[in-house]
């Protein structure tokens, strides 16, 4: 790089240093002003840089062009040699540029005056402009820096050698509000007069000052001379808290850089590390607890998390001997809300979160071992952590999790002769959910969940059709899942599972059975979900299961024999009128579009599952005329089919317990009330409606089954 200052004094010249490098600012500015070429600004800029940082003793200085080197020609456009080869005489004592301290020089008022101009009218300018539009910036300038790089390193200089902390603010203030700014802009604000600024540094080049700042403040160059900035603890105090503002809101591409490379470089500028990190825990947890209206994207807003989790755990190291560190790591490893959260990231649909997820895992398990006791609170009410360490247990944990990760690991890949030697492993892991003799499992059965939630949403069919069959296998008298987890998996995953046509397709090894395995196994699944419950559990899932058909989006195979797995439910009285309700919207709406053979199977099963399952204290008599209304003549509901007699046989026991009316006392005066009703409105305008045709075959049918279950008593 040819030097500046032979261009611009000629050879010879004696000047005092403060008024050289003053002059030099102006023609700076002169240059930057008129948008010279690239080449020229960035020579302009190192060359402050490197007067700036010369040795600063009082005396005059003289520019000696090496020999064979002519001074400044007369078209103002010869460039000779580089700066730094340069020779600067000082009081007879000839100095290499760029060596020097600051001594007595800095603390010269016109010199701090000269460093405020560099800052203010060289510096701030070019970190706001559009330098690709107004410099047309390229990839890189002469010898390898371009224009902002070289700015950037001339104010880092300036702020080295400022004493004055107004100097030192107009930096820091212009960094501070940038990061507002952009805070602000992310959350939709419309009102940036609030700021009081005509222009904003942009974020990115906030970003790189801070990175400079942050690195440059600390000295860690042994046996080397640096040049150290010193930020008060205030300023960082305030970086540090918008730092965090901006992970909470910002796009991918900012919050990475913030999470990985400035975050912790203002930790390592603080002399309240372990307290900062602290506060940093509590906001990463304040960002997965609470829904941000304002965010733009909630799938951007999960990504935050998890970079921000992903560069948060690497503060920490395995097997620490710093009892802060110690204390901090056991109380995040005992959040079940950081557990939570890396289980959310497996059921994400991008395989970049799953990374970010997995990596979580393992480093999180790597920092449990030696760790004497982990586990929190447990989740939703239950007494069982989503992770516990348990040092007697160390060597079995570490092997469990090993398998896991292995598995989740594996799950990433397509390919059937490398996903299923792994798959082995999965019985093990059942087994670690089993309660031991201490009357805790190794395994929170939340982490089962998640390996099936993958398995459901793998690429490969047979793989898929694999884990629902395992789901259909699992012993639930022994594996806790619906005590831990609650019948949500079932109801979600499970269910959407079960709704994949190609479940239900029989193989050619099976060509001469009934069904698929897979289908044998489910007609089964709701049976056995039943009996490992509770009776006031059962009740609330078989009500929230019916709910489930409703939102189902499926096609009539799967939901014809899902009706029949629910059909297959012994006797229990768990419906009432809400999901009598329930029942008539699937069979009037849910399934009105489907051919009629599949309508008329779909509706025998859901009233062979209304006729074990309705309570009959519970439902009153008008909610089941109505229902009874909805089936079809022509596809089920025919006097002397099997379905009309298994109704009759219902009514012939339960009909007396059916919730009646108040204004009447009896069976009998509720028909004859429902009869009279019909008869008034069928007949006020003398004009049959779609809506009176429904009430006849209500009162119809209604007459009919009572006249038949009567005579069945009799």
């Amino acid at each position: 790089m040819a030097s500046i200052l032979y261009e611009f004094l000629g050879d010879h010249i004696s000047i005092e240093r403060v008024d050289l490098l003053d002059q030099l600012v102006e023609y700076t500015i002169n240059a930057i002003s008129n948008q010279d070429e690239q080449v020229r600004i960035v020579e302009c800029l190192n060359s402050l840089n490197t007067l700036a940082k010369n040795d600063t003793t009082r005396g005059k200085t003289a520019v000696r062009a090496r020999p064979g080197k002519s001074a400044l020609s007369s078209d103002n456009e010869q460039l000779v040699d580089n700066v730094r080869s340069s020779t600067l005489v000082t009081d007879g004592v000839g100095v290499g540029l760029g060596v020097g301290l600051v001594k007595n020089f800095a603390v010269d008022a016109k010199y701090q005056q000269t460093l405020e101009k560099i800052i203010a009218r060289v510096c701030y300018p070019l970190f706001e402009c559009d330098l690709e539009r107004n410099f047309k910036l390229t990839t890189s300038a002469s010898g390898g820096v371009n224009i902002f790089h070289a700015a950037c390193e001339l104010c880092l200089t300036c702020l080295s050698l400022a004493n004055r902390s107004q100097i030192r603010n107009i930096i820091y203030d212009a960094a501070l509000v940038s990061l507002q700014a952009y805070v602000e802009e992310q959350r939709f604000s419309e009102n940036m007069k609030s700021l009081q600024l005509d222009s904003v540094i942009p974020i990115y080049t906030t970003l790189e000052i801070l990175s400079q700042l942050f690195e440059k403040s600390t000295n860690n160059e042994k046996g080397q001379i640096t040049f150290c900035i010193l930020i008060d603890n205030d300023w960082l105090d305030a970086f540090f808290l918008e730092l965090l503002n901006v992970i909470e809101h910002a796009e991918d591409a900012v919050c990475g850089l913030v999470a990985t490379i400035l975050i912790p470089k203002s930790l390592k500028c603080s002399d309240a590390t372990d307290k900062k990190v602290l506060i940093l825990w509590e906001r990463i947890k304040q960002m997965l607890s609470s829904s941000k209206p304002y965010v733009q994207d909630d799938i951007n807003h999960s990504n935050n998390c998890f970079i921000v989790l992903c560069a948060f755990i690497n503060y920490f190291h395995p097997n620490t001997n710093l009892l802060d560190q110690q204390d901090i790591l056991a109380a995040v490893l005992s959040e079940n809300l950081f557990w939570g959260i890396i289980q959310n990231g497996f059921s994400k649909g991008d395989s970049l979160t799953r990374k970010r997820a997995l990596y979580l895992l393992k480093r999180a398990v790597e920092l449990s071992e030696g760790i004497e006791r982990l586990g929190g609170d447990g989740n939703e009410g239950t007494l069982v952590p989503l992770f516990q360490w348990r040092l007697q247990n160390q060597a079995a944990l570490v092997k469990l999790w090993s398998d896991i990760i292995l598995i989740l690991e594996t799950l990433e890949e397509i390919q059937i002769h490398v996903v299923m030697p792994v798959m082995t492993r999965l019985s093990k892991v059942i087994e670690a959910t089993y309660l031991t003799a201490s009357g805790w499992p190794l395994l929170h059965t939340s982490w089962l969940v998640v390996i099936f939630e993958r398995l459901f949403q793998h690429a490969t069919k047979t793989i898929s059709r694999w884990g629902v069959t395992q789901v259909m296998s699992l012993d639930l008298s022994t594996c806790p899942i619906f005590s831990q987890v609650g019948s949500k998996f079932v109801l979600g995953p499970v269910l959407q599972a079960l709704s994949d046509y190609t479940l239900y397709i029989k193989t050619t090894e099976k060509s001469q059975s009934r069904f698929s395995d897979a289908t044998e196994m489910m007609l089964g699944f709701f049976t056995t979900c039943v009996a490992s419950l509770p009776v006031d559990q059962a009740k609330v899932f078989l009500q929230e299961l019916l709910s489930a058909f409703v939102d189902l989006r499926t096609k009539p195979v799967p939901l014809a024999f899902l009706c029949q797995s629910l059909a297959r439910v012994p006797s229990f009285k768990a419906w009432g009128n809400s999901s009598m309700k329930c029942l008539r919207d699937l069979m009037s709406s849910g399934i009105s579009t489907i051919q009629p053979l599949h309508r008329g199977a779909i509706q025998c099963f859901l009233m062979d599952s209304a006729i074990n399952l309705m309570d009959a204290a519970d439902i009153s008599l008008h909610q089941l005329w109505t229902t009874l209304a909805v089936l079809n003549r022509d596809e089920c509901m025919q006097r002397g089919t099997i379905l009309w007699e298994k109704i009759a046989n219902w009514l012939q026991v339960n009909a007396f317990e059916l919730k009646l009316n108040t204004k009447v006392q009896s069976l009998f005066e509720a028909i004859q009330l429902e009869v009279i009703e019909y008869m008034t409105i069928s007949h006020s305008d003398g004009t049959p409606t779609m809506s009176s045709a429904k009430e006849a075959t209500k009162v119809a049918r209604m007459l009919l089954l009572i006249v038949d279950a009567n005579h069945r008593a009799k």
